[in-house]
């Protein structure tokens, strides 16, 4: 007699913490199994690893969402170190750029095991990022708008101004203020994901160097 195979299903962390709570609620492996119309032997190992999966989730910086694996990082350590790193950064107001994330992240790689073989690639800070709740903002900054419609009526009154006035070309100048930032912080960063926007709250801190350009019509 040819054995039963034994029929394999794969579901999420978050069913599978669904199942776990039916099951704590009094429901039964037959009855549960039923329930998610998944097979019986699925619900006894996910009952067997009960404790593995709620530390898992209670662990989790972010929504489990569709993850099925409850794989660790290969550096703990080095993660959890560049981690309490990134959120002194925020709680300081400090922009964290990518860059800046994977030479820390290289930094106390080399600082806890003593070798230098850690590139921090995208992919890898990709996979941080996603698993520490880490999201892009835009922390401050101005909107800069125009209004077009006011154009043509100054054209007009510009041209009558400068009739009334019998001024020529070469009296006629155009002047517009701007400015030099030296030393200017980032307007994006990455944050928490529980951060909230500041967005156009404040000014970057910088040095700057205030300048009128002038031109003459013709």
């Amino acid at each position: 007699m040819t054995p039963t195979k034994r029929v394999h299903c794969s579901a999420t962390i978050k069913e599978k913490c669904k199942i776990l709570d039916s099951l704590d609620a009094g429901g039964s492996v037959r009855h549960v199994a039923k329930l998610f119309k998944i097979p019986k032997s699925t619900v006894s190992d996910i009952k067997k690893n009960r404790v593995k999966i709620r530390n898992f989730v209670a662990r989790s910086y972010t929504d489990i969402g569709q993850r099925k694996v409850m794989k660790k990082p290969e550096n703990p350590d080095v993660e959890e170190a560049l981690y309490t790193w990134f959120l002194q950064q925020r709680k300081n107001h400090i922009p964290v750029s990518s860059e800046v994330l994977r030479t820390k992240a290289r930094f106390f790689y080399e600082r806890i095991t003593g070798k230098t073989n850690f590139q921090a690639s995208s992919g890898w800070l990709d996979k941080f990022k996603a698993r520490r709740g880490i999201r892009f903002l835009k922390v401050c900054g101005e909107r800069v708008s125009s209004d077009a419609e006011a154009v043509a009526p100054f054209q007009l009154k510009l041209q009558a101004l400068i009739e009334k006035m019998q001024l020529t070309k070469e009296q006629v100048y155009n002047a517009d203020e701007s400015a030099l930032f030296w030393r200017v912080l980032p307007n994006t960063t990455w944050v928490h994901k529980d951060e909230k926007s500041r967005e156009e709250s404040f000014k970057r801190p910088c040095n700057l160097y205030a300048m009128l350009k002038c031109i003459r019509h013709t």
